[in-house]
């Protein structure tokens, strides 16, 4: 809703880009599910051109579902951690995939391991790269990134700007 707020109040503003880290992305899901209905042809902001999701947990997480009866993650996390996962599949309802133009950097090292053991697969430490994946995304790129570090990363700054000029992480 704050976001919707945002969006609502950027006057003068031709083009309307957004750039997403971890669940920052499934607030920008949640936002375009909920200006959107189909029956009566509602949608988002037509400004909004291109997205760029930085370690999305696009389908969950494996960490919150482990972690989902430690009582520090429930007390750092609260409810957002609970939906990521044990509540998951009621929150995946409630998610749209972008229709404008929308990119996925995800961190990984491009083998069977990743960053860390503890997840299945590759991963950013945090997110897995199958998590991260959306069907629809026009571009996807694996950068070797921590997630925690991922935006202030001089190549997934790099990669993120020339999506949002181009519509392509590499020229």
């Amino acid at each position: 809703k704050a976001l919707a707020k945002i969006i609502e109040n950027l006057h003068g503003i031709d083009r309307i880009d957004m750039v997403g880290h971890s669940m920052g992305n499934i607030v920008i899901r949640r936002y375009l599910a909920e200006v959107t209905d189909d029956s009566t042809g509602r949608g988002p902001d037509p400004r909004i051109k291109r997205i760029v999701m930085l370690g999305p947990p696009n389908h969950g997480s494996k960490i919150a579902t482990a972690l989902r009866d430690n009582g520090l993650f429930t007390a750092v996390m609260g409810k957002p951690g609970q939906e990521l996962g044990r509540e998951w599949a009621w929150l995946e309802a409630d998610l749209a995939t972008p229709r404008c133009e929308f990119g996925i950097i995800a961190g990984g090292l491009a083998n069977d391991t990743g960053f860390n053991p503890a997840l299945p697969g590759d991963d950013d430490g945090v997110v897995a790269v199958a998590s991260a994946r959306l069907d629809g995304a026009t571009d996807f790129v694996l950068l070797p990134v921590l997630h925690s570090v991922m935006p202030l990363d001089r190549k997934v700054q790099a990669h993120t700007l020339r999506f949002l000029k181009t519509g392509r992480f590499e020229e």
